[in-house]
């Protein structure tokens, strides 16, 4: 028997990758969020768009406000259009003293902690855009909580945003001086759609630990 024999194209390199990254992200990104409430994302992430002349620069140690991804359940366009003179914090809960409203002045004269922290979308890939490096500044969630008095029986901290998202962590955590109440992005106020007036920063956790625009903290 005489056996014949054929070549076959060795796939392109560039598209195997960009083929088996589309196809990672399409395996990874979430359909529903990982906490027990199962909020629904309405988008992927997304980042501004990148000069192909600039790909193979490195990218600059603090990542411009403009420049950094963008993640939200609510689709990347949301914006609460929040304003300082129509927002104010509640902390609540099992607590000595209930706050029934910190105005955002009385948030920002808070004693201030400013820390380095970079962000990676889960859905990211090698090399790819969903990255950022930023200088977040704000006030301890532990000094808040202090101010509000933490009852022996709590456990947990919840934390609720003016989208409809609430999230909680251990009180554990929670006290730890890296949790902040950030109202500062590379030292300029929050912008809109990264979680202005205020959000939380909680290094080594994934975003849906870090809600934004937080209205109302409650220990539980």
């Amino acid at each position: 028997m005489r056996l014949t024999t054929r070549s076959v194209p060795v796939p392109d390199r560039r598209k195997f990758i960009k083929s088996g990254a589309v196809a990672l992200v399409s395996a990874i990104l979430p359909v529903w969020g990982c906490d027990s409430h199962q909020v629904q994302v309405k988008g992927a992430p997304t980042a501004p768009g990148i000069d192909p002349d600039l790909d193979d620069l490195p990218l600059p140690p603090i990542t411009p406000n403009d420049r950094f991804y963008l993640q939200s359940y609510l689709g990347n366009s949301y914006d609460p259009e929040l304003a300082v003179d129509n927002w104010h914090l509640r902390v609540g809960g099992l607590v000595g003293e209930e706050l029934t409203g910190l105005s955002y002045e009385q948030i920002t004269a808070l004693p201030l902690r400013r820390q380095m922290m970079t962000m990676q979308c889960i859905g990211n890939w090698s090399g790819g855009p969903l990255v950022g490096n930023a200088e977040w500044g704000g006030t301890t969630l532990s000094h808040v909580l202090d101010m509000a008095g933490i009852r022996s029986e709590a456990t947990r901290v919840k934390l609720h945003s003016f989208d409809g998202y609430s999230t909680s962590i251990p009180l554990e955590r929670a006290l730890r001086d890296e949790v902040i109440l950030a109202w500062e992005m590379n030292g300029e106020p929050l912008p809109a759609r990264h979680g202005f007036p205020l959000r939380l920063i909680n290094p080594g956790h994934y975003g849906q630990k870090m809600p934004k625009w937080i209205t109302r903290i409650e220990l539980i």
